[in-house]
């Protein structure tokens, strides 16, 4: 007796994965994409706390009277500079591990708003630890030995504020976006 090999229609084989494969084929994976959410909120969560302890650090060593003082302050400047520096290195860091989560969970089979809105998140959350790298940049002009005088001091710092705020306006819009997103598909996204 012979037997022979019929083949199964390529679209009956793909149904029957998608139908037996838990998992796999155009399954929703929305609780995957929520529990990286999970994730990248408490990557967020740390960002924020070490930015903040950061940013009080910031406004101490960039007061009025800091500021007009330079250089001849700097090493009264130095251990707190090198706090902040540590503080939003560790910020920009945990946002990166925010945004990567995000990114991931915006790959994942989901439903398109969804995933569109964990794309700007993801975008958002790259801005914020742009931000805090540039501020950290401003700590590392006190490091700086190669700035001896207050005019190029107050020129490196204005040319990295500029950037802060770019970074911050960008932040902002891409948030906006993001929550246009959530506000229209309520009940239907995580945040």
């Amino acid at each position: 007796m012979r037997f022979q090999m019929k083949c199964i229609p390529a679209a009956a084989l793909a149904l029957v994965l998608v139908i037996f494969a838990p998992g796999c084929g155009g399954a929703d994976e929305t609780e995957k994409a929520n529990e990286l959410v999970d994730e990248s909120n408490k990557a967020a969560e740390a960002a924020n706390k070490s930015l903040q302890e950061g940013l009080t650090i910031h406004q101490q060593i960039f007061s009025e009277a800091n500021i007009f003082g330079f250089p001849g302050n700097r090493d009264a400047l130095k251990g707190h500079a090198q706090r902040e520096v540590e503080l939003l290195s560790q910020s920009a860091l945990s946002f990166r591990e925010a945004a990567n989560k995000y990114e991931e969970a915006s790959r994942l089979r989901l439903n398109e708003q969804f995933k569109q809105y964990l794309s700007l998140k993801a975008q958002e959350t790259r801005k914020q630890a742009e931000q805090s790298e540039s501020i950290r940049e401003m700590a590392q002009v006190v490091l700086d030995d190669s700035i001896t005088d207050l005019n190029a001091y107050v020129l490196k710092l204005d040319d990295i504020r500029i950037r802060v705020q770019k970074a911050g306006k960008e932040q902002k819009e891409l948030k906006d976006q993001a929550e246009k997103i959530r506000a229209e598909n309520q009940g239907k996204i995580k945040s």
